[in-house]
């Protein structure tokens, strides 16, 4: 099954006016920077796709949430000795907060859910949306993905050797996903892989739990018939030989940018989310994800997302 990418936008990037998109001033004055981009990135989205086929689910992603509401709150919360305290910062502190008001701005009553799981919250927020659009349970998914930053933030990130000193970065990418091609649609995912360990691509779109019960080794996807394990003279890397490549610095592909993998007709070019300009962030792969498509066009590429230093997981996609 395929599932098809409508209308991708960039909060960095906007197409119209802010003013246009969340025209209540008041509104605007209140919301955070992460707020106000996601929320326009997402309206700008819905806008450009228009009434092809009804919204109705919102799925949201995010790493870290709305930090700089958070700290405001808390910032508030000691100098004021926990009295008078202002509700709105924490009201908009919550990681739903860009999903709800989407839904709020655009009258959307539908199913509205986001994901807070670090390096994988945008694949995730993926899967849920593919799950619902191959149940039949929607026919239009708005997916969203986002993350800010904040000098404390980032400060404590390096501390925990989580983040690269000066390279922390954030976003806001949003696009409509659906089961159906429309004269919008910018790319068709086949697959999306969140594996226990590599495999190499193939096969359909399938996402299926950890047959062996094993707890604490994550989502696995069965290895689609006739795929070839990774490591071997497909020229796919191990699991060790990404980590000590981006231990080294040097998170690249070590063979050439195109490999035919698994015997498929026509060639699949592998692409790394660090390599794609995205600043590391944990939905860095949704800002990845806009950029590898924009630059891929009429290609098939498999997108994987190293940012946590390995290959967290692996989007297959047909730019168009």
């Amino acid at each position: 099954m395929k599932l098809y990418v409508n209308c991708i936008t960039s909060g960095a990037e906007l197409r119209n006016d802010i003013k246009t998109l969340i025209p209540e001033m008041n509104l605007r004055r209140r919301m955070s920077r992460v707020v106000k981009s996601g929320v326009a990135a997402g309206i700008e989205s819905l806008l450009a796709f228009g009434a092809r086929s009804p919204i109705d689910a919102v799925v949201t992603a995010t790493g870290l949430g709305c930090v700089a509401d958070s700290e405001k709150f808390l910032d508030a919360l000691i100098a004021n000795e926990e009295r008078m305290l202002n509700p709105t910062p924490f009201i908009q502190s919550t990681f739903n907060t860009v999903g709800a008001q989407i839904a709020l701005l655009r009258g959307l009553h539908c199913y509205n859910t986001t994901y807070a799981h670090r390096w994988t919250s945008f694949e995730n927020a993926l899967v849920d949306a593919a799950l619902r659009l191959g149940a039949g349970l929607s026919q239009a998914v708005l997916i969203g993905a986002f993350d800010e930053t904040t000098p404390s933030v980032e400060k404590i990130l390096q501390r925990l050797r989580v983040a690269p000193q000066g390279r922390w970065g954030e976003s806001a990418v949003f696009f409509v996903l659906t089961a159906e091609a429309f004269d919008t649609s910018v790319a068709a995912i086949t697959q999306i892989r969140i594996p226990a360990d590599d495999t190499a691509p193939g096969g359909g779109f399938t996402t299926q739990g950890d047959s062996e019960g094993t707890e604490g080794r994550g989502c696995r996807e069965s290895a689609p018939e006739g795929a070839v394990p990774a490591g071997t003279a497909d020229g796919m890397r191990t699991e060790t030989e990404a980590r000590q490549d981006c231990r080294a610095g040097e998170p690249g592909p070590r063979t050439g940018p195109e490999t035919d993998h698994g015997g498929q007709s026509g060639s699949i070019r592998e692409v790394y989310a660090s390599q794609t300009g995205a600043a590391p962030h944990f939905t860095a792969i949704a800002e990845a994800f806009r950029l590898a498509i924009a630059a891929n066009a009429g290609r098939r590429i498999v997108l994987y997302n190293d940012f946590p230093g390995g290959k967290a997981s692996a989007i297959e996609l047909t730019c168009m």
